[in-house]
């Protein structure tokens, strides 16, 4: 994905070109496509719709320091995931989408 100029960039992509995961996904996989780019923002929001029910669910049952340490713990282990994308050998891309995934869900919990 070569990123177009200012002029050249369709008007509803110019915040979601200019984010962190565009330059990423850019440096991860130089011809992904913009699809896959939206696939990647949404991510966070599709891990998020599917933990916070299980997450309140969890803390209803529970005490309410279970789901938030648990929670917390998974969004360690993602942002050490982000970190070393650039080290994964196998369609680091696909493992983007899911450290976005990961992120949404440990987010489930607010």
């Amino acid at each position: 994905m070569c990123l177009p100029t200012a002029e050249k960039r369709p008007k509803g992509w110019i915040m979601q070109l200019e984010s962190a995961n565009a330059l990423v996904l850019q440096l991860l996989q130089p011809d992904t496509t913009f699809s896959f780019l939206g696939w990647v923002a949404a991510g966070f929001s599709i891990g998020k719709l599917i933990a916070s029910p299980l997450v309140g669910v969890w803390a209803n049952f529970r005490r309410t320091r279970e789901p938030l340490l648990g929670t917390l713990i998974l969004l360690f282990g993602a942002n050490i995931l982000y970190m070393y994308l650039q080290s994964i050998p196998w369609h680091p891309e696909i493992f983007l989408l899911v450290v976005r995934i990961l992120m949404g869900v440990s987010d489930g919990e607010s």
